[in-house]
């Protein structure tokens, strides 16, 4: 998703225990959101970001404590290929919004309604046949 940055928030770079930097961040656009940045490159990447910036990001949701909280992350292939893939298949599809439609042909809900059965039409356990070989 791209993004226009209005503010980025961070942390000093700390050591994880094997030797790689890592830093805990945050990028603002419609609403904030956090992330973590592992080893040099991706620390840089993001000390290089200024407001006013347009970026692409990876988003998604996180639980921590019983509480949803929106996450990011700077994409990486499969990220951009699944980007891809999706807009082929709205384009397929004939649908050019970025929400997901549901195909034509496969109900999205259930359309039949469940018959009642009158109670004396089952069979009680009492006049079950007694000669039944199991």
């Amino acid at each position: 998703m791209k993004i226009t940055i209005e503010a980025t928030s961070s942390k000093e770079v700390k050591t994880a225990k094997n030797g790689n930097p890592y830093m805990a961040c945050g990028i603002k656009a419609d609403k904030w959101y956090n992330g973590c940045m592992f080893g040099d490159e991706e620390i840089k990447k993001f000390n290089d970001l200024k407001d006013d910036m347009e970026i692409s990001i990876a988003t998604f949701q996180e639980e921590y404590q019983g509480k949803m909280y929106d996450k990011f992350r700077f994409p990486k292939q499969i990220d951009l290929l699944e980007e891809r893939v999706a807009a082929l298949e709205n384009a397929v599809m004939g649908n050019t919004k970025k929400e997901e439609k549901a195909p034509e042909n496969v109900p999205t809900e259930q359309t039949g309604t469940k018959e009642e059965v009158p109670p004396e039409t089952i069979e009680n356990k009492d006049n079950e046949p007694d000669d039944l070989p199991f």
